[in-house]
């Protein structure tokens, strides 16, 4: 997946690999950078023919390609850091004496940072990408009918395969099994399996920022991240709805599913909304926090959250969505960025377009036809029909046409795995 240079050495990983040689370099940089403090005259120009030998060696290694179309992708937006990098390296790779490597400092150095500043800054950078996207199949094993490859957990995760973690997914992928089976749906309890012992997937399973699961229509695999707090029997069901809805429902199937999801678009009464949004603003709660924010929709919802307001915070998360309100807010001091438009603003503003699909089961559930019905198989599997709008569940039963409904699916050993 990485470039040649970047594979494996004989006992030794990609990243390990990466780390020595840019300790090969920092070493000598950093006594240059210090105006060769401690070091006698006689051996400065040494040391600065270490630092060039070192430098090109680590600017062979910095050669990040991917044979994976979409980590291709993701790796081009940091293509420009590398290149710039290995420019650094590269005038460093040419010097034969110290007062060579004086001038090559000199030039780097910037009101703001030295030279070894900016290496620091590109090291971690660099160390952080070959250290999210390199993993490796630990080992692999079988659980009924699905094919689990472990994988190794990202460098520096802080995680690691342990007996108990593995026999957890073992269980967790038995309960899954049986669950499915008791609504006719076994037969895509199966395939392969990346597993990976966090709790988000990292970015080598080449999923969405903080993804708990995924599933790829095209190889027909799944990853997940097993150390997710809570949910991981519903992460795992949820992706094999979408399992279900490519290779179960066909193309017509799909598209009687798009068409009625269409059909059940509507106000979900944002009027109201605004109305409830808006005396909570007139007259706050003593427990939020800070009411000047409060127009904000970040800020409300957690409001809503204090005071268990599942009805408002699911349809907001859907309007925020499908009108895209979106507030930006400085990480430092958690203000909202000069010129922000509040989202009880940006929301009165476009009520006029608010539409929503009127019966989801989650918010998420509401983005589109496919994690509707993915949404939909999950809840069935977890919680069973309550939650269902009866419209939905008569969709959902002529989508597929397989499905036997059944009432008691959270009974049995491991009912409260999850």
């Amino acid at each position: 997946m990485l470039s040649a240079e970047l594979q494996e050495a004989v006992g030794e990983s990609a990243y390990d690999r990466l780390s020595r040689l840019f300790d090969a370099v920092e070493h000598p940089l950093k006594k240059a950078e210090h105006g060769f403090y401690n070091v006698p005259d006689t051996e400065r120009d040494g040391l600065a023919k270490s630092l060039a030998a070192a430098s090109g060696e680590l600017a062979k290694a910095l050669v990040i390609t991917a044979d994976n179309k979409r980590l291709a992708a993701l790796l081009k937006k940091h293509g420009r850091t590398i290149v710039n990098f290995r420019k650094m390296l590269g005038q460093y790779a040419e010097m034969t004496t110290a007062d060579e490597l004086r001038t090559v400092l000199k030039s780097q150095m910037t009101r703001k940072d030295n030279a070894f500043s900016k290496f620091w800054e590109y090291k971690k950078h660099v160390l952080s990408i070959v250290g999210g996207y390199t993993t490796v199949i630990e080992t692999s094993i079988e659980v009924g009918d699905f094919h689990v490859n472990l994988m190794t957990a990202p460098q520096g995760s802080g995680r690691e395969w342990t007996p108990a973690a593995v026999e957890k997914l073992r269980a967790t992928l038995t309960e899954v099994r049986r669950r499915v089976d008791r609504f006719g749906m076994g037969s895509v309890a199966r395939g392969v399996m990346f597993a990976y012992p966090t709790s988000k997937l990292p970015p080598a399973a080449l999923t969405g920022h903080s993804a708990l699961a995924s599933y790829s229509p095209k190889l027909d695999t799944m990853s997940v991240a097993s150390a997710q707090e809570g949910g991981l029997l519903h992460s795992i069901i949820h992706e094999l709805g979408h399992r279900a809805y490519f290779k179960m429902l066909g193309g017509q199937g799909r598209a009687a599913w798009r068409e009625f999801w269409e059909a059940q678009q509507g106000d979900p009464g944002v009027d109201g909304i605004i109305r409830r949004w808006e005396a909570v603003v007139s007259d706050p709660p003593s427990d939020v926090y800070d009411s000047k924010y409060i127009r904000y929709l970040g800020h409300y919802l957690n409001h809503l959250v204090k005071h268990g307001d599942q009805g408002d915070r699911m349809w907001l998360n859907l309007l925020a969505d499908n009108l895209g309100i979106n507030e930006k807010f400085d990480m430092l001091t958690g203000s909202p960025k000069k010129g922000v438009k509040p989202g009880l603003d940006q929301l009165i503003a476009s009520k006029g377009k608010a539409r929503a699909f009127l019966h989801p089961v989650t918010a998420y559930s509401g983005t589109n036809p496919e994690e509707l019905f993915a949404d939909v198989f999950a809840e069935f599997g977890t919680h069973g029909s309550s939650k269902v709008a009866p419209v939905l569940r008569a969709a959902f039963k002529m989508a597929l046409p397989q499905f036997r409904e059944s009432r008691d699916v959270a009974s049995g050993p491991g009912a409260a795995l999850g």
